[in-house]
């Protein structure tokens, strides 16, 4: 799992802080146990940068058979993790499950609020 922190710009030239977090796909147990590791980093990055933090960005990558365990666990934490739904469901969340190539095979965006997802298969 790797953490890495992005800029963008955000409303009225302010900038805005991002979040990138990507998984490789190699076991239901290791992701479970790297997501543990993200929770803290996730919720440094929201401590450090407070209402800049506008976008996380998640890309889990590699076997295309962990893909709906992925998916399910993410949207799991998203919509009830006692300490991260929160932080979730008020910034931009974008997802992007990729095979072994490195392609795109599901990308979908939550919008801040807590919205339903806007799904896009490759």
């Amino acid at each position: 799992m790797t953490l890495k922190e992005l800029k963008r710009p955000g409303e009225a030239g302010r900038e805005e802080s991002g979040l990138l977090v990507v998984f490789g796909l190699e076991s239901e147990s290791l992701l479970e146990s790297e997501f543990t590791q993200a929770k803290a980093g996730l919720l440094d990055w929201r401590q450090r940068r407070g209402p800049a933090c506008g976008l996380v960005y998640f890309v889990f990558s590699g076997q295309p058979a962990l893909h709906d365990f992925a998916e399910a666990l993410f949207r799991d934490v998203y919509e009830s993790e006692t300490e991260l739904a929160p932080l979730l469901q008020s910034v931009e969340v974008q997802v992007a499950l990729l095979g072994e190539d490195g392609q795109p095979v599901k990308q979908f965006v939550l919008p801040p609020g807590g919205q339903r997802p806007s799904a896009s298969s490759a």
